[in-house]
């Protein structure tokens, strides 16, 4: 980390790191950023300031309008993306059906992950080692056979069983019939620069959104479940969440998926995501957030390495006793 800050800084008041949405948004924010400066400019850098609630800072973004339209070009850009297009086919009482999930047949994800290998194409791959861990599985009892998904356009590796399944990342809260990347893609589609501009600026939910990733526990009210209420959804807090899970890959430790930021497993685990005040990049916040025993670090080892706070926040079940979500954060 640095202590250079000579480019154009600028705060964003519509995101709190103090929330993992929150913080998880600004990540995706330095990522959508980083990812254009490979077209040329400097590279950007993120640090955070307390003021009313932890707000993140670009280093390097001079407008509300330009950041706006950069993130809305970055949904255009992966509406032909090959991850959020990935497909597996799932037994269902009408018969099989493609789906985007993630609790998918190792055999289709070892024939899609080979298929990007020799399209050379290191994004879809780098997000799929944050979705899919392919070092741990387990059994479905009735998985669809080869013949269904080929049926379906949906190759498969022949030399895996199509009842292993693969893991998934801690951060899919889904559950029953929504799908992880068909909820992505449709918030995707459903952002506008005026509705992106409006959620850096402002933080204000979105009521027309038309589907959530579960990310802000603020929207799971209590009494929620029986009263119909319903906050509103954050979607450009959410896409931008997604684009940062590049920054949380998946690995395994025996027969127990391991990712990066969380201890446990997904639905009783816990999150924990450090603040820092001093310009980063997205390497370094890489580096950071994968640094070992970040808990364990005395405030004199915090402070020597720029963190101004360490946050943390349970995985766990929602009231309907299905879908995931965050618990509120509290200090560590």
């Amino acid at each position: 980390m640095s202590d250079n800050n000579k480019d154009a800084d600028l705060t964003i008041p519509g995101i709190d790191g103090g929330t993992p949405l929150g913080f998880l948004a600004a990540l995706g924010l330095l990522q959508v950023l980083d990812d254009a400066h490979l077209q040329g400019g400097p590279p950007p850098r993120l640090s955070w300031k307390q003021l009313d609630a932890w707000r993140p800072v670009l280093h390097g973004a001079e407008s509300f309008e330009g950041l706006a339209q950069a993130i809305h070009e970055d949904c255009k850009r992966w509406s032909e993306s090959p991850l959020l297009s990935f497909r597996y086919v799932k037994q269902e009482k009408q018969g099989p059906k493609a789906v985007g999930g993630l609790k998918a047949p190792l055999a289709v994800v070892r024939a899609w992950s080979n298929a990007r290998r020799s399209a050379e194409d290191e994004e879809s791959l780098a997000y799929a080692a944050a979705l899919f861990c392919d070092g741990v599985t387990e059994v479905n009892k009735k998985p669809a056979t080869a013949a269904d998904h080929v049926s379906l356009g949906i190759p498969v590796d022949p030399d895996v069983a199509m009842a292993l399944t693969v893991e998934r990342s801690f951060f899919d809260l889904t559950a029953r019939n929504a799908q992880f990347l068909e909820q992505v893609e449709l918030i995707r589609a459903h952002l506008t620069p005026g509705g992106i501009e409006q959620a850096l600026r402002l933080g204000a939910v979105d009521y027309a959104a038309p589907r959530t990733l579960d990310w802000d526990p603020a929207s799971d009210t209590p009494g929620a479940i029986y009263t119909g209420y319903q906050r509103g959804f954050l979607p450009v807090h959410e896409w931008l969440g997604f684009r940062a899970l590049r920054v949380f890959p998946l690995s395994n430790a025996g027969s127990r998926p391991v990712m990066t930021g969380c201890t446990g497993r997904r639905l009783d685990g816990d999150f924990t995501w450090p603040l820092w005040d001093r310009p980063a990049s997205l390497d370094a916040v890489r580096s950071l957030i994968a640094y070992p025993r970040l808990t364990r670090l005395k405030a004199e080892e915090r402070r020597a390495l720029g963190i101004s706070t360490l946050l943390q926040a349970g995985l766990t079940k929602k009231a309907d006793g299905y879908t995931g979500t965050f618990s509120p954060a509290r200090p560590v």
